[in-house]
């Protein structure tokens, strides 16, 4: 049996025009052991849309096999950069992206399996270094390894712009070669360095996330510093103020069982830069022990506030 990854891809895309987001991108399968005795091409993708989860086929009571199984982990896990608080019985978790808060028992009753066959199935595919599973206190944190190689669209896209252009490409005249030049503008990166407000500013948040054990590893610290740029240069927000605020919010105790304070919802610069208006509501009516706790604040040879911290050369 064959099956035509064009057509599929044709069918898919009239299924789920290009206005809807949140798509997969399903690479070589017929590689994968899960398809044995299926003749497909070696190489190539299709785009798999997350609403095909709505469909009625998918829908329909079944056991899954294991192939539907690790498409439904792909569909299932966080697709978005940015990390994602999850409360689970009183107790805030961190969903970064490729991952998934769910209990075996939650993944067996998705599938139609047994616990016990879920965990099998889950230490298969660890085996085979597609995904990892770390077991919580309340619930399995599951990882899909190399997720951005399924979700990276842009990449799968030129990949197969590159294969087509290569198939039809026929010989040209050096003249008709010079007509298809396209100029590219060069776009300058720039780059913070340690001692810029914006990398000094978004470190501290970052260290102050892995303390606290909200963040699992380092982020990366110059796209961070783009947001707190942005901040300053744009805003015109104070580059003390921002530092303040960060120890403020470190320091914002819970409310009960319904509010976990500033430093458990902001969890990037960019998060920061979002809710800055609201956090400096309840900033301005922290008491005055709570501010002004910046070490950078305050000029050490003059009593007087700073105002910013290129005030004090540091840039």
């Amino acid at each position: 049996m064959k099956i035509n990854q064009s057509n599929q891809a044709q069918a898919l895309k009239r299924t789920f025009p290009a206005r809807f987001t949140g798509l997969i991108v399903l690479h070589g399968l017929g590689e994968g052991w899960f398809w044995r005795g299926v003749s497909m091409a070696e190489s190539g993708w299709i785009k798999l849309h997350r609403k095909i989860r709505e469909n009625l086929l998918w829908k329909k009571p079944r056991k899954f096999s294991q192939a539907e199984a690790w498409i439904d982990i792909l569909l299932e896990v966080r697709w978005e950069d940015e990390p994602e608080q999850v409360l689970i019985k009183n107790t805030i978790l961190t969903c970064c992206q490729g991952e998934s808060l769910k209990s075996l028992d939650t993944w067996a009753e998705r599938w139609g399996w047994t616990k016990s066959a879920t965990r099998r199935f889950f230490t298969l595919l660890k085996n085979l270094k597609q995904i990892d599973t770390v077991n919580d206190t309340i619930t399995t944190r599951l990882s899909v390894c190399n997720y951005k190689s399924y979700q990276n669209e842009r990449n799968a896209d030129e990949t197969q712009v590159k294969q087509r252009r290569n198939a039809s490409e026929t010989e040209a005249t050096p003249e008709e070669e010079v007509k298809k030049v396209k100029k590219v503008k060069k776009v300058k990166k720039t780059t913070y360095t340690e001692t810029s407000i914006e990398f000094i500013l978004s470190k501290k948040l970052a260290d102050n996330l892995c303390k606290a054990g909200r963040l699992r590893q380092q982020p990366d610290i110059q796209k961070w510093a783009v947001h707190v740029d942005r901040m300053i240069r744009i805003d015109k927000r104070m580059g003390a103020e921002i530092d303040d605020m960060l120890t403020w919010i470190q320091a914002d105790p819970p409310s009960g069982d319904t509010w976990p304070g500033w430093g458990a919802v902001i969890l990037s610069t960019q998060n920061l830069r979002d809710k800055y208006d609201k956090i400096y509501a309840r900033y301005k009516d922290a008491t005055p022990r709570t501010k002004g706790s910046s070490r950078l604040h305050q000029d050490s040879g003059s009593d007087e506030a700073i105002t910013d911290y290129r005030d004090i050369g540091i840039r």
